[in-house]
C-alpha cells in the first residue's frame, strides 16, 4: 500500500462514525456496550450475556447463502442478533425472516425439540425510515387476520430501529444512542461516553491496521470480480459469435447447395417452370450465374 493511499484511509477512518460496519463492530465487541444497548431496546436489564462472537457467518447448508451476523451473542434463553442498515433495499422484512431460520437452524441439536427452540431477536438499526411512519422503534411480530388482538408468539422477534424517528416511547437513552449513530452528541453522561467509546476506536493503532486491510482486501475482490465478470462475458460473447457464425455457415451452405441444384435443372427446365415448380426467383437468378 502506498503511503498517498494509507494517508486518504487513515484520514477517512478518522472521519468514521457508529454507523460504519467496522466501528459498529469493534462498539459492540464491549460487553457492557452490548448488555447497555440489549436493556434500553428491550426495556429490562440484561444481566447475563456470553462475549460477542463478531461477525459469525451462519449457513443453513453448503448451498445457502452465508449471513454475516455483525454482533452474535446469546443469553440464557435468547438470541440476539445486530446489524447496522445504512441503505434501504427494501428487504428487511424477508431478511429477518432468513435470520430467524438460520438462527434456529444453527442452534437446534439433533434429536431436540421443538419446545427447546430459543427465542431469536434480529435487531435492525437503520439510518432510514423502513416504514415511513416517523418511529424510533418498530417491533414487527406475528398476529391472526381472524383475531387481530390474538398475539401470536413462536419466539422470532424482529426489532427495527429508526435513527430519522421522531415519535415512540423509547429511553432517552435508546434515543441519545441513535442519534450518536447519525454523529450527534449532546452533554449527556451516555452521549459523552459513547463518543469516548468511538474516539478510542478510531485511535486503536492495530484497529487501524485492520480497517486499511479490510478496504485492501475489499477493492481486491471487487477487482478479481469485475475481471471474471469480463472474462466470462467475453468468453460467453466468443461462444455466442461461434454459434452465430456456425449457424450463418450452415445457412448459406444450404443456399448454395440449392443454387447448384438449381443450375443443373436450368439445363432441362426453363425459368418460367421453376418458377411454377415453387423455385425462388432470387434463387434461380443467382444460379444462372454460375
Amino acid at each position: 500500500m502506498n503511503t498517498n493511499s494509507k494517508k486518504t484511509m487513515r484520514t477517512m477512518y478518522r472521519e468514521l462514525n457508529l454507523s460504519n460496519d467496522f466501528i459498529f463492530k469493534k462498539f459492540m465487541s464491549n460487553e457492557e456496550n452490548c448488555k447497555k444497548l440489549i436493556s434500553e431496546i428491550l426495556g429490562k436489564e440484561v444481566l447475563k450475556i456470553e462475549y460477542p462472537v463478531v461477525e459469525k457467518s451462519l449457513k443453513e447448508n453448503i448451498d445457502s447463502k452465508g449471513v454475516r451476523l455483525y454482533v452474535y451473542f446469546k443469553g440464557d434463553d435468547e438470541i440476539y442478533n445486530l446489524e447496522m442498515q445504512t441503505s434501504d433495499e427494501r428487504n428487511l422484512d424477508k431478511r429477518s425472516r432468513y435470520y430467524h431460520s438460520v438462527m434456529d437452524i444453527e442452534n437446534m441439536d439433533a434429536g431436540s425439540l421443538y419446545g427447546d427452540l430459543k427465542n431469536t431477536y434480529v435487531i435492525f438499526i437503520c439510518t432510514f425510515d423502513p416504514y415511513g411512519e416517523g418511529l424510533y422503534k418498530y417491533t414487527v411480530g406475528k398476529s391472526c387476520k381472524e383475531v387481530p388482538d390474538l398475539d401470536v408468539d413462536d419466539g422470532n422477534h424482529t426489532i427495527i430501529l429508526n435513527t430519522k424517528g421522531k415519535k415512540g416511547a423509547i429511553s432517552d437513552d435508546l434515543k441519545i444512542f441513535l442519534k450518536a449513530v447519525e454523529g450527534i452528541f449532546d452533554l449527556s453522561n451516555y452521549s459523552a461516553k459513547i463518543k469516548s467509546e468511538i474516539d478510542k476506536i478510531k485511535m486503536h493503532v492495530l484497529w487501524e491496521e485492520e480497517f486499511m486491510f479490510e478496504q485492501l482486501r475489499e477493492r481486491e475482490l471487487k477487482i478479481k470480480a469485475e475481471k471474471e465478470g469480463m472474462e466470462k462475458g467475453m468468453q460467453e460473447g466468443l461462444e455466442k459469435g461461434m454459434e452465430e457464425g456456425m449457424e450463418k455457415g450452415m445457412e448459406k451452405g444450404i443456399e448454395a447447395g440449392k443454387v447448384e441444384a438449381i443450375s443443373l435443372l436450368l439445363k432441362t427446365m426453363s425459368e418460367e417452370e421453376l418458377l411454377e415448380k415453387g423455385f425462388e426467383k432470387e434463387l434461380i437468378k443467382k444460379a444462372k450465374q454460375l
